[in-house]
């Protein structure tokens, strides 16, 4: 029998602690006493739970474990790391997510593992077993939502991967899906997946070709000195090894992950379960004048969507990514723009009528939202 296991990382701090306590136990009330799989926290040596912080989150049965190789590879020259402002401890996460936690899961006997953030919220019943799906399906990867991750955290990283693939003879199975036909930052789209939700089958993640990919990476250095995310990461294994009908977008529950400031949603958002009225990405309700282009053309692509106004369109899309563009893309002028995915594509939405700055990659999609398009949208 193939043993699962879900997974979070925390520190013991009162902000990481109230979020944890919440989250293990909508995991527990929606999903897991029903089917019991095992819970690991795993923390690292400045923060180890003690006595104290465990009867807080307040589960018997869950494990905590120490993160021992909790720092780099190797000598790393903490003075030529790009955004300083980011610690040590936050790019040992990267490593951690990305690189460490495969070998160290199946190690321990695991061939399944659900990962989920301290913020992470299962906000309704999951009406299924995960890992039994995934196993029944065939499937290797899920994951809850598309999304799109800054070039802050991932320039230089798809070069090292076409270096690496070119050099071993690889052919990817559907990573061209997301490269505009040269692996360079600038025709590289940055899709993949919100993986602070996700399961995954770990002897993927051992697999000699994978693991070699994961070696280079790590003893490159680059989570630490270009602040590598996990999520980009991940993605590109995924979509240089595993074939595309072993990864599976997962649905039919309600799950949560935002990062808000001041109110307002600066990334992630609520995925619903389906039930919602999602009228607005409908052939009868949304237009698509589709444009084939070549990398570095400029165009505006003129569609319409069925949206009041740009807050309601990020508190009502749930079965899709949303969130705010102005942190991450800077070349959009700083304007707020709305992203979302859906059929492995990607949609642009936006107010602003004037779109002459903006580079769409091929196979994107955009839809300007008008005074005479504008309807409303209720849930």
């Amino acid at each position: 029998m193939e043993k699962c296991v879900i997974c979070y990382t925390a520190m013991n701090t009162p902000r990481s602690l109230e979020k944890l306590k919440k989250s293990v136990e909508l995991l527990f009330k929606n999903f897991n006493d029903r089917y019991c799989y095992d819970v690991i926290i795993f923390y690292d040596p400045i923060y180890p739970f003690d006595e104290e912080a465990k009867e807080y989150i307040g589960k018997a049965g869950i494990q905590y474990r120490l993160i021992e190789e909790w720092g780099p590879p190797c000598n790393v020259d903490a003075g030529t790391w790009v955004a300083p402002e980011f610690g040590i401890g936050y790019r040992n996460m990267m490593r951690w997510y990305g690189i460490q936690i495969y070998k160290h899961l199946s190690a321990l006997g695991y061939e399944w593992f659900m990962r989920l953030d301290d913020d992470s919220y299962i906000l309704s019943e999951i009406p299924y077993d995960i890992f039994e799906y995934m196993k029944a399906n065939g499937y290797e990867y899920g994951f809850r939502a598309y999304t799109t991750d800054s070039i802050s955290v991932g320039r230089n990283l798809i070069e090292l991967c076409g270096l690496h693939m070119k050099e071993r003879g690889i052919d990817p199975t559907f990573l061209d899906r997301f490269v505009g036909g040269r692996y360079t930052t600038g025709e590289w789209t940055l899709a993949g997946y919100y993986n602070n939700f996700s399961v995954t089958k770990l002897s993927f993640w051992t697999r000699p070709d994978v693991c070699a990919l994961l070696t280079e990476i790590d003893n490159f250095g680059g989570q630490y000195k270009y602040r590598w995310g996990d999520l980009l990461l991940q993605s590109l294994c995924v979509q240089i090894f595993m074939e595309r009908s072993k990864v599976h977008q997962l649905s039919g529950w309600v799950y949560e992950h935002a990062t808000k400031a001041n109110g307002k949603l600066m990334w992630g958002g609520t995925f619903g379960d389906g039930s919602e009225t999602m009228n607005c990405f409908t052939d009868e309700h949304v237009k698509i004048h589709r444009k084939e282009q070549t990398l570095g053309d400029v165009s505006t692509l003129k569609c319409f969507g069925n949206f009041s106004t740009e807050n309601e369109v990020r508190l009502c899309i749930f079965d899709y990514w949303s969130g705010s563009g102005s942190a991450k893309y800077q070349y959009y002028n700083r304007q707020p723009i709305l992203f979302v995915w859906k059929d492995s594509l990607l949609y642009v939405v936006t107010k602003y009528s004037d779109m002459k700055d903006i580079h769409y990659k091929k196979g994107c999609y955009t839809y300007e939202i008008t005074d005479e398009s504008r309807t409303s949208l209720t849930v």
